[in-house]
C-alpha cells in the first residue's frame, strides 16, 4: 500500500493484499475454498480497503497468499500516475502484453484506448482478408481458372459493364500473390525499383539530400513491424523454454512496391535467453525478410454538405 499506511493494514509479513483496480483472478479451486467463509470474512474487517481483506480472507481459508504484485504487474497493468495514467506512448511492449490497463479517469483517454484496440482488431482483419485472396488465388490455380476468368469467384460484382473491365473490385491476381521479393518483375531499367537504406539515417537516391533523417511514420512502421515479428517468434517461448528479446536495429533496406506494398529487409540484433535446462544468454543477429502488403481500395462517400463544409474549415 501507499507509506502513509505501512504497518497499519493487519498483513503478517508473508500476507498480500489481492491488488484492486485491475480485478482479482482466482483460479476454480481458491474459489471453491474461499466462497463459503465470506460471510466470516465480512464480519471480521480489520481495514476498509477491499483488496486487504480480500487477501486477508484467501490467506485464511485458501492457505495461500495473493500473487505478488510484481509478478502479476506485467498482465495486470497499474499505473499510478493518476489523471496522467497511459497519457503516453500507446505502441509499447508492456501495453500490447497487458491484459488489463489500471486507472484510466478521463475520458478522452478512454476513447484513446478504445481507438487504439479497434485499430489492432481492424489490422487482423486486414490481415485475414489478405489470407482469403491469397487461398482464393491458389485454389483457382490447382483448378486450373484462368487468371481472368469472369467467374473466378462467383458472387463478388464485377466492375460495371461501363467500364469495359472484366476485373473484380478485389483483384486476386494482384492481393492473392503470396509474400515474394520478386512480385515486381520490371520490363527494363527504368522500372527497376530503388531500395533505400536504413541506418542512424535514411539514405535514399530520391532525395537532392541523400542522407536525412528517417521521418516518424518510417520509424513507427519499423517499430510495428518489429513488435509484430517479436511477438510471433516468442508464440512458443513457455513450451521451448526460451525467450529472444529484440535489443536494436543495425541496419536496413526499404522499398516501396506502388502495386504490392513496402518490402523491407531488417539486420536485427537480438538476445537469446534460454531459462530450461542449460540456462545460457547469448546475441544473436538474424536478417528480417517483411513484406507490409497493400490490402484492397475502399471507397467511403459523403453528402455534398459535408464535402463543402470540409472544404471551408479546411480554408
Amino acid at each position: 500500500g501507499n507509506s502513509e499506511e505501512f504497518g497499519l493494514l493487519s498483513l503478517e509479513f508473508d500476507e498480500n493484499f489481492c491488488m484492486g483496480g485491475p480485478g482479482v483472478i482466482l483460479s476454480s479451486e481458491t474459489l471453491r475454498r474461499v466462497a463459503p467463509h465470506i460471510p466470516t470474512c465480512l464480519k471480521n474487517l480489520y481495514s476498509t480497503h477491499e483488496d486487504v481483506e480480500v487477501g486477508r480472507c484467501v490467506q485464511k481459508f485458501a492457505g495461500i497468499p495473493c500473487t505478488w504484485n510484481y509478478e502479476m504487474q506485467y498482465i495486470l497493468r497499474h499505473n499510478s500516475s493518476g489523471p496522467y495514467a497511459f497519457t503516453g506512448k500507446l505502441k509499447r511492449k508492456e501495453i500490447h502484453n497487458a491484459i488489463s490497463l489500471h486507472p484510466i479517469k478521463q475520458s478522452p483517454l478512454m476513447y484513446r484506448l478504445h481507438s487504439f484496440v479497434q485499430g489492432l482488431k481492424a489490422e487482423e482483419m486486414r490481415q485475414e482478408s489478405l489470407e482469403l485472396h491469397r487461398d482464393i488465388k491458389r485454389m483457382a490455380s490447382f483448378l486450373e481458372i484462368p487468371s481472368d476468368s469472369k467467374y473466378l469467384v462467383p458472387g463478388i460484382e464485377l466492375i460495371p459493364e461501363k467500364t469495359n473491365s472484366d476485373q473484380h473490385y478485389e483483384d486476386h491476381n494482384i492481393l492473392g500473390i503470396a509474400p515474394d521479393l520478386k512480385k515486381s518483375r520490371p520490363s527494363s531499367t527504368a522500372d527497376l525499383l530503388e531500395w533505400s537504406f536504413i541506418a542512424r539515417s535514411l539514405y535514399s537516391s530520391e532525395n537532392a539530400n541523400p542522407k536525412h533523417k528517417i521521418d516518424s511514420a518510417l520509424r513507427e512502421g519499423l517499430e510495428d513491424v518489429i513488435t509484430e515479428v517479436m511477438e510471433n517468434i516468442n508464440n512458443y517461448s513457455r513450451q521451448r523454454g526460451r525467450v529472444i528479446e529484440f535489443r536494436e536495429l543495425l541496419y536496413g533496406y526499404n522499398r516501396l512496391n506502388p502495386l504490392h506494398g513496402q518490402d523491407l529487409i531488417l539486420d536485427l540484433l537480438l538476445i537469446y535467453k534460454r531459462y530450461r535446462g542449460k540456462k545460457m544468454t547469448v546475441p544473436v543477429r538474424r536478417h528480417l525478410y517483411v513484406q507490409r502488403a497493400f490490402t484492397g481500395t475502399f471507397v467511403k462517400e459523403f453528402n455534398e454538405d459535408f464535402y463543402n463544409y470540409t472544404l471551408q474549415t479546411s480554408g
